[in-house]
């Protein structure tokens, strides 16, 4: 089980560097899009159309290794004056409504993806196809989804101290690096 988890994590790390890559290639391009008008009053043809094909590059690959590693913005004021095992279980069941829920709009960017290949999609300028983009919205949605399951398990567990030494791979990464001793327990 546990090189399942070191599989899945360094696949989300491998996803996260293609994001950081399309990042670099977006701003490399904003660039070259500046000067060229610039300086040789001869701007890059297509430049919106490959910004809208990178974007969901940009936001969606790198989604789920943001969620692994805790790096999102939390509000978890109610949850932080809880006991520690029913924070736990109240987490739980946000990560458990959040996989359900991510797991539709999952469903709803696959239908998506399958319109775009059915009609042939493609953007205005430089007729780029957009199937293989909105097919990586759908992927990287599934895969938050899947994220958000372990997270439920994990937290479930913690909230039933069912802890094993494997339970680190069910929980963000920042979670281990509590102090707990600031952590109130029942």
């Amino acid at each position: 089980m546990k090189g399942l988890f070191l599989a899945f994590r360094r696949f989300e790390d491998g996803l996260t560097a293609v994001a950081a890559a399309a990042v670099f290639f977006v701003m490399s391009l904003g660039v070259a899009e500046i000067a060229g008008r610039s300086v040789f009053n001869a701007p890059i043809q297509g430049h919106t159309d490959l910004v809208i094909v990178a974007m969901p590059v940009i936001v969606f690959l790198g989604i789920s290794q943001c969620l692994r590693k805790d790096s999102h913005i939390q509000m978890s004021l109610i949850i932080d004056m809880l006991p520690y095992r029913a924070a736990a279980a109240v987490k739980s069941i946000g990560c458990l409504i959040s996989s359900v829920t991510i797991l539709c709009i999952s469903i709803g960017a696959y239908r998506n993806f399958e319109r775009a290949l059915t009609f042939n999609d493609n953007t205005a300028d430089l007729r780029l196809i957009t199937w293989p983009f909105k097919l990586i919205v759908a992927g990287s949605l599934l895969l938050l989804a899947i994220r958000f399951a372990v997270f439920a398990i994990g937290y479930t567990r913690e909230a039933f101290a069912m802890k094993t030494e494997a339970d680190g791979n069910l929980l963000p990464e920042a979670h281990d690096e509590l102090d707990l001793e600031t952590v109130r327990d029942d």
